[in-house]
């Protein structure tokens, strides 16, 4: 999660000159050394033996910088590094605080409207989802996509992903028909990024019939459910695992829509794969078969629905 950092505004003359010597002197060769073990370890699944060599790097190039050796780019992208292994440590607090610097320094090199500093933030948004404080997630990521919205093309990817991320903590707000505004407007630009049939598509036209649902529009969900397991069974085949999934979405989906016999009728597709995946023993399995004793149930075949329910 750390921040991809372009050229920044500026850098050059002194500056890159002095970086230029400084790579063959040995404090240049000790900080890419830190930066160099630091990434090692998270890779090895260490992160708590990254986080000396983080600190280490962070001391040195607040040197460097201070000396004008190095850009501020190097300041940020240790701090988003610092970050990143607070988080995956737990220590949520402390890596808002130096992601909170990463974009201060971001913002200070490359200025407010840059993508350097969306991805920061963004970044910060997902500690501060991390940490459960929704509501200031939700304020960064609406910054994030004025920024985005700014310098990038109306049509461009990240707008779409960052239009579902606010969309996501909009929805642990509780703000539904918000998120269903920004997923529907999210369905728009991903069509024209990525195509009418791209996976992507199907993930958000997913997120926006749960939204529904949550709204009681079930019947308007059931489309946006039923083009999800459409592109996904294209992509997929028939008999993927995940497949099964969006089967099983679809069927409760039209089981909340009141329209048992289809939703056993999806439900059923689902079970027949995971039985095919799996085997007849599995906890997956077992959940299938409940789904579907149930919407039988509701549709009024008891004898078939205790079969599975037994």
């Amino acid at each position: 999660r750390s921040v991809p950092l372009p050229a920044a505004r500026g850098e050059g003359g002194a500056s890159a000159a002095g970086a230029r010597a400084l790579r063959g002197s040995r404090a240049w060769e000790r900080y890419q050394a830190a930066r160099a073990a630091a990434s090692a370890l998270r890779l090895a699944g260490r992160p708590e033996e990254a986080l000396p060599q983080c600190r280490r790097a962070a001391t040195m190039v607040e040197a460097l910088v201070e000396t004008g050796e190095v850009p501020d780019s190097h300041r940020a992208s240790v701090l988003s590094d610092l970050a990143s292994v607070l988080s995956e440590l737990g220590r949520h607090e402390e890596a808002q605080r130096h992601c909170e610097s990463c974009v201060r320094a971001l913002s200070q090199q490359f200025g407010r409207d840059h993508e350097a500093v969306a991805s920061a933030m963004h970044t910060l948004a997902e500690l501060c989802c991390s940490a459960g404080n929704w509501s200031k997630a939700r304020e960064l990521v609406k910054e994030v996509l004025r920024i985005r919205e700014k310098v990038l093309s109306p049509t461009s990817s990240a707008i779409a992903a960052t239009l579902s991320s606010l969309a996501s903590v909009t929805c642990k707000l509780g703000r539904w028909g918000e998120a269903a505004h920004l997923l529907a407007r999210a369905v728009r630009v991903a069509e024209t990024a990525w195509g009418a049939t791209h996976p992507a598509v199907a993930a958000v036209c997913l997120e926006l019939g749960h939204v529904m649902g949550e709204m009681q529009q079930h019947e308007e969900a059931l489309p946006l459910f039923a083009r999800a397991l459409d592109i996904r069974m294209k992509e997929l085949g028939p008999s993927h695992v995940e497949v099964a999934g969006d089967l099983a979405n679809y069927g409760r989906a039209l089981l909340r829509a009141s329209r048992p016999q289809e939703a056993a009728e999806q439900l059923r597709r689902a079970l027949a794969v995971l039985e095919l995946v799996h085997g007849a023993v599995h906890v997956d399995v077992a959940r299938a078969l409940t789904e579907l004793g149930t919407a039988l149930m509701r549709a009024g075949h008891k004898d078939a629905a205790e079969q599975h329910l037994r």
